[in-house]
C-alpha cells in the first residue's frame, strides 16, 4: 500500500532536500575526497598501475637507445602524470606531511618501472638510488 499524504520518508526527505544536498546518505561529498582519487593529481594511481606494468616496448641498454627510451618513457609518465617525480619538480615531503606516504608509494612504483625497463647491468648501477629523479639524473649521464 502506497503511502500518502503527510508521512515523510526517506525518499521525500531527500527530493524535499535536493538543493541542500544531492544525497545526504552519502559518504564522500566533493569537498570531502581525497586529491588522491583525481586522476589529474600525480598522486593518483589508477587499477592499471602497478609495479610490474610493462610502461615502455623496450628496454634500455645503455647510451646507443637512451634517447628513444626516453621519449617512450616520458610519454608513459606524462600520461600516467608521473613526471614531477622524475624531474625533481614534485619533491619528498617532510614525514609529517599527509602526503609523505602517497609521495612514497608513488615515487616506489616509478622506481619499480624504471628497473623493469633497463638492463640487469643497469638495475645493478640504480638499485639503492631512493628517488626517481635521482635514477632519472643518473641514467641521463
Amino acid at each position: 500500500m502506497a503511502r500518502s499524504g503527510g508521512v515523510q520518508t526517506r525518499k521525500n526527505a531527500n527530493r524535499s532536500n535536493s538543493n541542500e544536498d544531492s544525497n545526504q546518505f552519502s559518504v564522500l561529498d566533493d569537498h570531502s575526497r581525497s586529491h588522491n582519487d583525481d586522476p589529474r593529481r600525480p598522486y593518483y594511481l589508477s587499477t592499471s598501475d602497478h609495479p610490474g606494468a610493462n610502461v615502455v616496448p623496450k628496454i634500455l641498454t645503455g647510451s646507443n637507445n637512451y634517447i628513444t627510451w626516453r621519449r617512450s618513457m616520458m610519454v608513459a609518465l606524462l600520461a600516467r602524470n608521473k613526471v614531477q617525480f622524475v624531474n625533481g619538480k614534485l619533491p619528498q615531503p617532510y614525514e609529517e606531511d599527509e602526503d609523505f606516504d602517497m609521495w612514497n608509494r608513488c615515487n616506489s612504483l616509478v622506481i619499480s618501472w624504471m628497473l623493469h625497463v633497463v638492463t640487469p647491468n643497469i638495475v645493478d648501477s640504480i638499485m639503492y638510488m631512493e628517488t626517481t629523479s635521482a635514477i632519472w639524473d643518473e641514467l641521463q649521464e
